[in-house]
């Protein structure tokens, strides 16, 4: 949802009259917290138990590492708007991990909607990367993975509300980091000129 989102902003985006060598002006902080973040995720949901039984008893613990890291950099960037809704979506999905165990809920129905089969499957038989089956029991569920993208939409998922602010976020960003729709990137000598005393 994440990348097909930002992939269709910055197509927009250059439409738009946006251009890729703005993106050189863009203050972007720790951008290295940012991929690391990324990375982290990718790697606990690629080596599912099942793939790396020796990362059953770490997942939860770089699942939550990893939303750290991705909430310090969100707010490192709060002069950049996309930043500010993002963050409120990666705040959210922090919350219903943290609320349990370290696991995002999933809802297994959700899946079965959008026609992964297998995967819901694999999900009720055990955790799967840095999902956990959608239970009763489950706190915060309203904020779980629990809504369903079927086909047509190219990449079929099941997503929280969480990843709709940090989609809706990335893509202003990019919009802003292109200079789509006249918005002029703001730089760090722009924000340097804006504290500098009057002439």
């Amino acid at each position: 949802m994440l990348f097909e989102g930002v992939l269709l902003s910055l197509v927009i985006g250059l439409l738009a009259g946006g251009r890729m060598r703005n993106i050189d002006h863009i203050d972007l902080r720790v951008p290295g917290l940012l991929i690391a973040a990324l990375l982290i995720q990718a790697v606990v949901l690629a080596l599912a138990p099942d793939k790396a039984p020796w990362l059953a008893g770490a997942a939860p613990v770089l699942v939550v590492l990893s939303y750290l890291l991705l909430i310090y950099a969100m707010a490192r960037n709060w002069h950049l708007w996309g930043f500010r809704i993002a963050l409120l979506g990666a705040a959210l999905n922090f919350l219903v991990v943290v609320a349990n165990g370290g696991f995002m809920p999933t809802s297994v129905d959700a899946v079965r909607i959008i026609g992964r089969g297998e995967l819901a499957d694999r999900l009720e038989s055990a955790r799967y990367g840095k999902n956990a089956v959608l239970t009763p029991r489950t706190h915060l569920a309203f904020l779980a993975d629990v809504h369903p993208l079927p086909w047509p939409y190219p990449r079929p998922c099941v997503y929280s509300i969480g990843d709709v602010f940090i989609t809706l976020g990335m893509s202003l960003f990019v919009f802003q980091a292109v200079g789509a729709f006249g918005w002029r990137p703001r730089s760090r000598s722009d924000q340097a000129g804006s504290h500098s005393p009057a002439a």
